[in-house]
């Protein structure tokens, strides 16, 4: 079936006692100790073992017999499925072997047994295809999740989907729609582990199966209400983990004012997919308006419709505003649209970006004027820390405009529901109480652990 619903059951911890998936099943979480997952049964039957530090060492669902971890609790060698990995000091990946095939990462570039893979870039990702590159582009939900990726094929010059993802809920995958296995940062944006069947957020391994980490929250002390395994609040809906360390609400970073409302008009640029909001196209088309999400209906050149694989033919796509579970892709053109029309739309704006970048800014979302955040525990106890932790939504739309509506680390102009209050010079875990304006993508990035 196409229902994606997960029914769940926690203990008092937050702790997951029963999960229910459309199409699965029930797996039910037997055993505990504390919060550790001991034992599941029902449509996934398996045990775990647990090392001091609160590191899963086994588990039996997925035939792991041992698990080595370095002094950040990051995995080093995984017996079993056989998988060994290399990090910097500051527990960056390096270096991915299994299977007999070597990964090396890169800033930004991936290594395949010492040739290049692919280079991963705003849209997607080029490619490698011999001496040239082919262009990738990736359209994303509200939460990062990957549900399309598609490319120009060469051989017919037209644009072709590679590959459609659904998720549940907690990141389960169900069966992937085209050619399957070309793009592997799927939930959240995250690299998935085919071996171990995990997702790398940086500083810890997520199981989407069972919707927990592997390991204990290195900033647990932030959140003592709930189980330090507990994926994202318990609530990934609304929350993500951009690095493993700690949960985000992609509504409004944890303000105290009211989280923004989207609204399917012209100005927003919302589109949904099954009731997820959509985004990818924000960096693939920017600029282009979207009016009246699941409608079939031109207002000032703009045109949405529904783009299905079944739908394709040699000129393009129709519009198909009664199957609302289909991806919705907006663009300036008649009411049928084709592949060569969305890339020129693409490469337009492409060129747009390039002559319009504004001077003494830097890429958002990268090294700028702004130290990165340190990580780990604070040096001031929870309870002496600010309670206070940002400003309310009033006060940071006043601290943006006293930055002239600029991000104080890439110097880029912001917009109202794309600014964040970053704790600056100070982190809120090291007594800080001052904020500065940030846009998300620089705030996302001065809290990670990418350089």
């Amino acid at each position: 079936g196409n229902n994606l619903g997960e029914t769940i059951s926690y203990d008092v911890m937050g702790n997951i006692t029963s999960l229910t998936r459309d199409n699965f099943g029930t797996y039910n979480y037997t055993g505990y100790d504390g919060n550790r997952l001991t034992a599941i049964s029902g449509f996934t039957n398996g045990t775990y073992s647990y090392d001091a530090n609160g590191n899963q060492k086994t588990n039996t669902a997925r035939g792991i017999t041992n698990i080595n971890y370095n002094y950040l609790n990051l995995p080093v060698s995984v017996t079993g499925p056989n998988v060994n990995y290399t990090y910097t000091a500051a527990g960056e990946k390096l270096q991915k072997q299994a299977g007999g095939i070597t990964t090396n990462y890169i800033d930004g570039i991936q290594y395949t047994n010492n040739s290049i893979d692919f280079i991963q870039t705003e849209e997607g990702l080029a490619r490698r295809n011999g001496s040239s590159y082919s262009y990738e582009y990736n359209l994303s939900d509200h939460l990062g999740n990957v549900r399309v990726t598609f490319y120009r094929n060469p051989n017919t010059n037209q644009l072709e989907v590679l590959q459609r993802d659904d998720y549940y809920a907690f990141g389960l995958r169900k069966e992937p729609v085209a050619k399957a296995g070309l793009n592997k940062y799927l939930y959240n944006g995250k690299e998935l582990q085919e071996e171990l069947g995990q997702y790398d957020y940086g500083a810890r391994f997520y199981d989407p199966v069972i919707g927990r980490w592997n390991v204990v929250d290195p900033m647990s002390e932030l959140d003592r209400k709930t189980t330090p395994y507990a994926y994202a609040f318990d609530d990934p809906i609304r929350h993500t983990d951009p690095d493993g360390m700690f949960g985000e609400d992609v509504n409004e970073d944890f303000d105290d004012g009211e989280d923004p409302k989207p609204k399917q008009t012209a100005s927003t640029g919302v589109l949904t997919v099954g009731g997820a909001i959509l985004r990818g196209l924000a960096t693939i088309a920017e600029g282009v308006e979207v009016v009246g999400v699941g409608a079939s209906t031109a207002i000032a050149g703009v045109v949405v419709g529904v783009f299905l694989p079944q739908d394709m033919g040699s000129n393009g796509w129709k519009p198909s505003p009664s199957k609302p579970s289909s991806l919705i892709i907006p663009t300036i053109v008649s009411t049928t649209a084709t592949f060569k029309q969305i890339e020129e739309r693409i490469n337009k704006v492409n060129e747009a970006k390039k002559t319009a970048s504004e001077p003494n800014t830097t890429a958002r979302g990268t090294a700028g004027k702004l130290e990165k955040s340190p990580t780990g525990k604070g040096t001031v106890p929870p309870a002496e820390r600010e309670k206070k932790r940002v400003p309310t939504a009033k006060e940071k739309e006043a601290e943006r405009k006293a930055n002239d509506n600029n991000c104080t680390n890439c110097g880029n102009k912001t917009k109202p529901e794309d600014t964040r209050s970053h704790h600056y010079p100070k982190r809120h875990a090291d007594g800080g109480t001052k904020t500065t304006p940030v846009c998300k993508e620089c705030h996302t990035y001065l809290h990670s652990t990418k350089k």
